[in-house]
C-alpha cells in the first residue's frame, strides 16, 4: 500500500470512528433524556403516593381515636329475647307508662325486634323514651307513633330493635 492509500485509509477511518462516536453520543443522549422523563414521572408518582400515604396515616390514627373515645363507653348486646323485652318494658315501667301489649316480631337473623303498644302521661312517655336511650343494652328505636289521648294521655306504639349476642 502506498501512502497515499494509508493516509486515505487513516482518514476514512477516523471519520467512521468519529461518526460512531456520534452516533454513540446521540443514542445515549437519547436514553439519558427518556431516563431523565422517566425520574420526573416516578417521582410525581412518589409524591402521590406519599401523599396517599399521609392522608390514610391521618385516617388511623382518626379511627384509632375515635375507636379509644367508644371504648369509654361499654356496649352489651343482648344474650337472648327476654331481657331484652324485659329491659324494654322495665324503661317504661320506671317512667309510669303503662304497657298494653308487647310482643316480638319479624328481625333479621342475629337480631331481635318488639314491638310495644303504650299510654300514659306525655312526660312520662318521653322520660320512657329516655330511659331506652339509657338501656344498658344497646337498641334501636325504628318507629315510634303518638297520638294524643284524652286529659293530657298519649298513646303509642313503638319498635325496637337489637343484635343479639351469641353464647
Amino acid at each position: 500500500m502506498s501512502l497515499r492509500s494509508k493516509e486515505a485509509f487513516l482518514a476514512v477511518l477516523a471519520v467512521l470512528v468519529f461518526v460512531v462516536l456520534i452516533a454513540f453520543e446521540l443514542n445515549l443522549s437519547r436514553n439519558a433524556t427518556a431516563l431523565r422523563r422517566d425520574i420526573a414521572s416516578l417521582k410525581e408518582e412518589q409524591a402521590v403516593y406519599e401523599m396517599q400515604i399521609s392522608r390514610t396515616a391521618s385516617d388511623i390514627s382518626a379511627y384509632k381515636a375515635l375507636i379509644s373515645e367508644l371504648s369509654k363507653y361499654p356496649i352489651t348486646v343482648p344474650s337472648d329475647h327476654v331481657s331484652f323485652y324485659s329491659n324494654v318494658e322495665r324503661g317504661l315501667t320506671r317512667s309510669g307508662v303503662t304497657v298494653n301489649s308487647i310482643r316480638q316480631v319479624q328481625a333479621d337473623k342475629g337480631s331481635v325486634a318488639v314491638q310495644v303498644d303504650f299510654s300514659g302521661d306525655y312526660a312520662a312517655v318521653l322520660n320512657a323514651i329516655a330511659e331506652w336511650r339509657q338501656m344498658k343494652e344497646i337498641a334501636c328505636l325504628r318507629s315510634l307513633l303518638l297520638l294524643p289521648g284524652d286529659f293530657g294521655v298519649a298513646r303509642g306504639t313503638a319498635l325496637l330493635r337489637s343484635a343479639l349476642g351469641g353464647k
